[in-house]
Formats: C-alpha cells, structure tokens, sequence
C-alpha cells in the first residue's frame, strides 16, 4: 500500500535563525512592530508557526526570532519583489518587523543544490547546511576542509559562511500494546518509539526515525516499514502490526494525551522524551528546514528543525526517534512537533540538535498523529 507513494519533496530549505556574531545584515527601512504584546506560550507558538506560514506563501526568504528585542523578523530580498508585508502580520499577536537580505530565492535553491552535489565526493564527512534569514547567507558547518567546498564558495563570493562542525544520528523500557509515543524500541538498533499516525485511508502506525531499521525488521512494536521514496531523504519510518494509540510518556511511569500536531515554531519552547536522555523541556527551535548529511551513510536528511538550550546538552544514542512535543497544561496533553534525528557541533555555535518536522511525515503519509482521550 504504502510502496508505490512516491516521495513529496516540499522544496529546499527555508530555514530559521543562525546567530553569526561577525556579520551584520543590512535593514531595511521597513522595521516597525506590528504588536508588543505577546499573549501565552501557546498563542505565541501558534502566531509563530502562522507568521512562518504567511511569509513562504508571501515569498519571503525566512523568519527568525530576535533575542535581543523579543521580535520575530521576517526577512525579505531586496532585490526582488516579495508580497509580504506588515499588514499581513497584523491580526497576530506578537512583535513583527521586516528585515531586506541582499540575496534570493533562486540564488539560494542554486548553491544549496550545489553543496549537496558534492555528496558522493566527500562521504567520510559529515556536514549540514540551510539558509540562515539573520545572515543573509548560507550556513554550512562540515566536518570536511573548506577547501572540498572551494568551487562553490568562488561561484558564489560572500553567500557562504563556513565553519568547522560535525553531524551524528542519534540512536521506555517495557511498553505493551496498544503502544506509545516516547518508549523504548528495539528493533535493529535501539531506538525511541515517535507517535501514532492514522491514516487518511485507514489503519494506523507508529512512526519512528528512518535510520533506526532496515525494511522489514522485526521490532519490539511490529514489522519496520522504511519505503525507498521516503528514506534518506526524510529521516522516519513507521512500524506496523500491532495496535497503538495517541499517547507519549511524559516520565518513566506516565502518559500524556496528544491533543494537536504541527510544525514547530521558532523560538517557542518544546520537550523532548528519549530512551537515554529521558524526559527534557526548555529546548528552543532556532532554525527549520535544514538538512544534514551524516557521515559515512550516504544520507542527507531533510526537514528538519534545529534546536537547542543554553546548557548545550544534546540528544543521545537511542533518543532517535523519540517525539519533540509541546507541554499543554490546559489543556492537559502533549503537542506533537517532529522526532529527533540526531545533533551537531560547530564552531561558531556550540552544540545543536535535530527533529524531522512533523507536517512531513503527515504530508508524506496522508495521515495524522493520533490523538488520545
């Protein structure tokens, strides 16, 4: 059923949220705010994902959220129309500016179609990339010398900023059916078990990190199901077989209710349930749709959210799969956003993790998390 779905690529990446200390964009005359009133944690993260939203059907270049004036900036090219303006931002209810950035959409699509050309050269090394809005330029971190990039960073003078960084895949204890989001799941490696996905046409799955099991491994929670269309590309496959439902374990002994599921948003708050480092919130997302390639796997994941903390810690061995979700107190549930893929280090940054965004999976499968009551 699921083989013969041909893969849904939802366009290269428009990213969020790089903080480069050495590069000051230029700004354009348009920086008014739209609001400074921000409601709860959840309507700022609802806002945010519409804000997001509404600047890619506008055509901006991305969105980032400023630390330093609590704003979101929607950057946009100076150089070619975009339709995005402030009015558009009106009717939410969090501080919006508009930013220009010397650059476009075809010029970026161009070089990132170009950095992962260079793939097949360089496979022993790991590397990530994406277009960063409060830079205007495209980030790319790699375990490879600069110099394996060199004919790229001359075609475009200035578009590249490098740095020195590494890329690894991250791989509850006694779960029983119907199973849960947020368990242990051992199958080919030891992983984390994501959420529950129905199906528009029926029947529903768990849905966990693709690199976690080859096709048809036999699992703790059912049969692997890795389709070629879906991975390398998106980083997640389900498992089927048995039954499941719209839970996550929000400790060692507890489970909470998914109540909703969509993307994350930038610079809303999220947790995080893994088999090693357990059960973590005050993760923040800074980018989305990047895309890493592993090292020595061939892989380039795309998709996905980057997010962080200020104690730098990191996703784990075994956290891969597990659900990023948003903490709901009322009412009571948890929120799914992605599954964790796995964390990087780089020079100008520090430590960063990565989750597939979750509307992918959704998108790809024609379903939706399963909710719980």
């Amino acid at each position: 059923m699921l083989a013969n779905r041909g893969p849904r690529k939802t366009g290269l990446v428009i990213s969020v949220a790089f903080a480069l200390a050495a590069f000051a964009p230029s700004t354009s005359a348009a920086t008014a705010r739209v609001d400074a009133g921000v409601g709860s944690p959840a309507a700022q993260e609802a806002d945010g994902a519409k804000l997001d939203a509404i600047a890619q059907q506008k055509g901006a270049l991305g969105v980032f959220f400023d630390d330093a004036t609590g704003q979101y900036v929607v950057t946009v090219p100076a150089s070619t129309t975009t339709t995005f303006t402030l009015a558009d931002a009106a009717g939410l209810d969090i501080p919006v500016r508009v930013e220009e950035r010397d650059i476009d959409r075809p010029t970026i699509d161009r070089i990132e179609h170009a950095i992962e050309a260079v793939r097949p050269t360089i496979m022993q090394f790991s590397y990530g990339f994406g277009f960063d809005p409060r830079s205007g330029q495209i980030t790319l971190a790699s375990e490879a010398p600069e110099s394996a990039f060199a004919s790229i960073e001359s075609a475009f003078p200035g578009r590249i900023s490098f740095r020195p960084g590494w890329f690894r895949q991250a791989s509850w204890d006694n779960d029983t059916a119907p199973y849960s989001g947020g368990a242990f799941l051992n199958g080919q490696n030891l992983c984390t078990s994501g959420f529950s996905i129905d199906f528009n046409i029926g029947g529903r799955a768990m849905v966990t990190a693709g690199h976690c099991n080859a096709d048809g491994s036999a699992t703790n929670m059912g049969t692997a199901r890795r389709e070629a269309a879906a991975y390398p590309y998106w980083d997640f496959e389900i498992v089927n077989g048995r039954t499941y439902r719209g839970f996550i374990y929000d400790t060692g002994s507890t489970t909470r209710p998914v109540i909703n599921a969509s993307n994350p948003s930038v610079g809303a708050s999220y947790c995080t349930t893994g088999r090693n480092t357990g059960f973590r919130c005050g993760w923040t997302v800074r980018k989305l749709d990047q895309t890493i390639c592993f090292i020595n796997t061939g892989i380039c994941a795309h998709n996905l959210a980057e997010f962080y903390n200020s104690s730098q810690d990191i996703v784990q061995p075994g956290d891969s799969g597990g659900p990023l979700w948003y903490n709901s107190s009322a009412p009571f549930g948890a929120g799914i956003r992605g599954i964790i893929s796995g964390w990087s280090w780089d020079l100008f940054q520090g430590y960063s993790n990565y989750a597939t965004q979750y509307q992918t999976i959704a998108n790809y499968y024609v379903g939706h998390a399963t909710l719980g009551g």
